[in-house]
């Protein structure tokens, strides 16, 4: 099934998920699509992720970050989280080190080109992160970037706000040990 989807600036569209093939075409859990809907055979995305992509995020610069129960993609230890340079190649600029220890469920990207991820880690790139975490454009996790208690339970969505405050849903009751009933704004 398809689980996420983000469209380019050109309005070309990525599709994600637990997918191996649509449009005519042979891919693995992540294909771009051009805007009349026709697969795009040109996205050098390789072998892929070697397991489902939950979310994707298209930067301002085009370049995409996925998020999923993946370990690699082409073959580059990447766990849970990638980011790709726009034509669908691993951008090794973005190394996020181990990576995180359970799965990525949600991904955006911020006009600084920080990452924000959300899903059901308690760990990133060695960090303790419950459940949300900020990445620095590199790939580290940033440690200046404080999630206190983080959620008690699985974060599945997230999404940036105008003010830079950040809105997460999922299955969680309290978030940053504040009750919160599946629904949070944090900083």
């Amino acid at each position: 099934g398809v689980y996420a989807l983000a469209v380019q600036a050109d309005n070309q569209v990525i599709l994600a998920g637990a997918c191996s093939g649509a449009g005519g075409g042979t891919y693995n859990y992540i294909a771009r699509f051009r805007a009349d809907g026709s697969l795009d055979t040109t996205f050098a995305s390789g072998t892929g992720p070697d397991a489902p992509v939950r979310a994707v995020a298209v930067a301002s610069d085009g370049r995409i970050v996925l998020g999923g129960d993946f370990t690699k993609f082409n073959g580059v230890d990447r766990l849970g989280i990638a980011r790709l340079n726009a034509d669908g190649s691993l951008d090794t600029s973005f190394d996020p080190g181990t990576g995180t220890d359970a799965p990525v469920w949600a991904v955006a990207v911020q006009p600084d080109a920080k990452v924000l991820i959300a899903g059901d880690f308690t760990e990133v790139g060695g960090v303790e992160r419950t459940r949300y975490a900020r990445l620095n454009p590199n790939g580290s996790a940033d440690t200046g970037y404080e999630v206190g208690e983080g959620a008690n339970a699985l974060v599945r969505a997230l999404a940036l706000q105008s003010d830079t405050a950040i809105a997460i849903g999922g299955d969680f009751t309290r978030a940053n040990g504040l009750p919160r009933n599946r629904v949070a704004r944090i900083h």
